[in-house]
């Protein structure tokens, strides 16, 4: 019971450290509500996915023959919803894709202690397998 009146006794101090950070969030654009707030991620995403649709209508013109609704609306809605999704090691996608290209482009180099180096192409490696090394009948005898 002692205890329970000494922890009545300790005054809780909350941290509000996530006050300075808020959580940034488009509620409405030149004035139409959005139907949820969306994160600056998701908004950028959207707006990727339309340039990558519209991209794509440029270079293939049969695909401008799909109905402007679907083109423009459900496909970019469509491909930022499978990027969400999508979350290949726990990061980013878009993380991930630029990970991807970098270690694409410097797969032959290896970093140590941040800097890079070619490893050397006429070294050969030699490995020895010490497992398989046996005691001989002598080595017994001695003991």
């Amino acid at each position: 019971m002692d205890n329970h009146e000494n922890q009545e006794q300790y005054i809780v101090i909350k941290s509000y450290a996530s006050v300075w950070s808020p959580d940034r969030r488009i509620y409405s654009i030149w004035g139409w509500v959005l139907p949820r707030p969306v994160s600056l991620f998701e908004f950028f995403t959207f707006v990727g996915s339309l340039a990558t649709v519209g991209l794509i209508g440029v270079i293939i013109p049969p695909f401008t023959l799909i109905p402007g609704i679907i083109r423009i609306v459900a496909m970019p809605l469509g491909l930022t919803w499978l990027i969400l999704q999508f979350r290949p090691d726990g990061i980013n996608p878009l993380k991930f894709v630029v990970l991807w290209f970098a270690h694409m482009l410097t797969r032959e180099q290896y970093w140590e202690r941040f800097k890079t180096y070619e490893p050397r192409k006429e070294a050969k490696i030699k490995m020895k397998w010490w497992y398989s090394h046996v005691k001989t009948k002598s080595t017994l005898k001695r003991r």
